[in-house]
């Protein structure tokens, strides 16, 4: 029978035993000729699962759970290096490998230079041979328990670079075609990693892009599991900028669902920080010189593709100050996303105006120096295709009621139809021009667009007055289209000191202007308008009809006919012509002029100029017939 002493005497000897078989391995492990003998068959093995060039420079195991191995190479398919790695050093737990869980304690990367690329978007990457040969072989076994917990990720000094070689580069730009990361370096705590739980955090992620752009630090606490996701003590430092999100709660059914972001997915969140968007030059390289730091709080819930942003502030406390809030149903759904949006205000002063237009485009255009602070407040309603804007724009030159329908067609062209009002809009401060000065109208616009580097649009409405000259014209309307430049269509002018009808085109920025116009003219009366200083009392009334091309009065080709004028002074006629026909072309290389009237039939045809046509004619009657040139002075002057 054994005695309990020899029980105790044997399972020392087995302890010992074991403890000195451990010893001994380890031991073993240390000897250079063995670590050489591991990396080999490392190498070996490597060579053989990926069918491409390995070498593994150093292995050691220490105590069954640490491993260390030193100066990795894993060349592509093509023979170019993919993977160079100095150190990777891991420790883990045995125990809980009994009982189907990986523990890790620690594992550090220290040094590695990873280069993935693919020749084009479209074909396979270099590194898909090494996913295919770790890809599970068990085709029956499609969820797999997963229980990892790895207590300390350490990394340093690495690289990752990933090119699509048939894409442009594009220096001194984020390209997601060209990325570069350099300086790497984390510290990244996984606390569990199961089929339906995760938990994780982030204490330190940074690095710097190829393109310039800089991730100071990275700070995040991630917890999930089967019904909800929660994200907390997140923060981003850029060089200038920080920004926080307070505590993100998702609400799901399921874990598999989160990613689609079905409607049983609810979430909440806000985000605050001091942003300066010269940090984003990489993205938007229009961004760099613009240093001053933005204030911004954003406050957002949603369910599925549906959000909603209650609180939106953004001010840079001096020159910005933008509030408002929204909501976006089906964000994803590009032309058919519908928008609801409130802005409260936003402002911008003349200061601001200078700065952000000097960043932006490198000038400040001499009109929005003029309008010296801009104010608005409105809303956005619609379909992104179909969306309704109306609003109230306050300037330094006035403001300005707008009523909007912003139609997008399928290749994302935009139009604009609606109503325009104002009340108190300085023209000659908008324009720079101090003969105008305060203008009224009301206009609609329909399809509104910019065409050939030229506003198009129908127009029609009325302009209740206009001050121009230090005189107020009243009851101008119009109902036209302007397009490439040019006016088709009728204007008209019903003031007390003249009444306008006009009807026709006219097109002044073509090469070659075209006017083709008939218009009616009554009562018309120059000085009580301040267009002249002459003609006090008298009032001017005709019949034009004009269709004729011509840059300058030089190359004039076409016609002119008057009739019906008549100028009258406060008592008596003055003058007046029942009809008047200019006609002016080219007969060969010559130009020519025809005057048809009941007063004088007559036709030049030679090389001469418009301008000084007057001039030669007189000297012609002054040689033929001086007497009657000098009676004709004489009566000028007297006149």
């Amino acid at each position: 029978m054994v005695t309990s002493r020899q029980i105790k005497y044997i399972v020392r000897i087995l302890v010992w035993g074991i403890l000195g078989f451990h010893i001994g391995i380890v031991v073993l492990l240390n000897i250079p000729s063995v670590q050489n003998k591991l990396a080999s068959i490392a190498t070996a093995e490597l060579r053989k699962l990926l069918n491409t060039e390995v070498s593994v420079g150093y292995v050691e195991m220490g105590f069954f759970n640490r491993f260390h191995i030193e100066d990795v190479l894993l060349k592509d398919h093509q023979g170019d290096d993919m993977l160079n790695l100095q150190r990777l050093t891991a420790r883990f737990e045995i125990k809980p490998l009994l009982d189907g869980k990986i523990v890790i304690n620690s594992v550090q990367l220290i040094g590695f230079d990873i280069r993935l690329k693919k020749d084009n978007p479209e074909s396979t990457p270099n590194f898909q041979f090494v996913l295919d040969a770790f890809a599970s072989k068990d085709t029956l076994n499609k969820s797999p328990n997963l229980d990892l917990r790895i207590n300390s990720v350490f990394i340093n000094r690495g690289q990752i670079s990933y090119d699509v070689l048939s894409e442009a580069e594009t220096p001194g730009k984020l390209n997601g075609s060209h990325l570069g990361l350099r300086n790497l370096s984390a510290s990244i705590s996984l606390k569990a990693l199961r089929n339906d739980t995760i938990h994780a955090i982030i204490r330190r992620l940074s690095f710097e892009e190829q393109s310039g752009f800089q991730l100071k630090n990275l700070v995040a606490k991630l917890t999930a599991d089967n019904k909800q996701l929660n994200l907390s003590d997140f923060s981003v430092n850029l060089p200038t900028s920080t920004l926080m999100l307070d505590s993100v709660k998702i609400h799901y059914d399921s874990l598999q669902n989160l990613p689609k972001l079905t409607d049983d997915v609810h979430f909440k969140g806000q985000l605050n920080g001091a942003f300066v968007m010269k940090d984003l030059a990489t993205v938007v390289p229009a961004f760099k010189e613009l240093d001053y730091p933005l204030d911004i709080s954003l406050a957002f819930n949603g369910q599925g593709k549906n959000v909603e942003v209650p609180l939106l502030s953004i001010s840079d406390n001096r020159h910005l100050n933008i509030k408002g809030n929204a909501s976006v149903l089906n964000w994803d759904a590009n032309r058919n996303m519908f928008l609801q949006a409130k802005l409260a205000n936003l402002s911008v002063t003349k200061a601001g105006i200078n700065y952000f237009m000097r960043a932006l485009t490198g000038s400040v255009p001499s009109i929005l120096q003029r309008l010296e602070y801009i104010q608005f407040k409105g809303d956005a309603d619609g379909y992104l295709h179909d969306l309704q804007v109306s609003g109230l724009l306050q300037t330094g030159a006035g403001s300005l009621n707008a009523n909007l329908l912003i139609n997008s067609d399928e290749n994302y062209k935009r139009t604009y139809s609606g109503g325009l009002k104002t009340n108190d809009i300085q023209l000659g401060k908008v324009l720079g021009d101090n003969k105008f000065g305060q203008t009224q109208f009301n206009i609609e616009v329909e399809g509104f667009n910019y065409q050939n580097r030229y506003p198009e649009s129908y127009i029609k409405g009325i302009i209740s007055s206009l001050d121009y000259s230090n005189y107020r014209y009243e009851n101008i309307s119009l109902d036209g289209i302007y397009k490439d430049g040019g006016f088709n269509g009728h204007l008209s002018l019903d003031d007390e000191n003249g009444m306008i009808q006009l009807d026709g085109t006219f097109n002044t920025v073509q090469s070659v202007p075209h006017f083709n116009i008939q218009t009616s003219i009554r009562n018309f009366r120059p000085h009580a308008l301040h267009l002249s200083d002459k003609y006090v009392d008298s009032s001017i009334s005709m019949n034009l009809v004009a269709d004729f091309t011509g840059k300058t009065i030089d190359d004039l080709n076409g016609l002119i006919r008057l009739d019906s004028l008549s100028m009258h002074t406060s008592d008596s006629l003055v003058y007046s012509l029942d009809n008047l026909e200019l006609t002016a072309g080219q007969v060969g290389t010559h130009k020519e002029i025809r005057v048809v009237s009941p007063f004088l039939n007559a036709s030049v045809v030679g090389d001469y100029s418009y301008q000084n046509l007057p001039t030669s004619v007189m000297h012609i009657l002054q040689k033929y017939l001086p007497s009657l040139l000098g009676s004709i002075k004489t009566d000028s002057n007297q006149m």
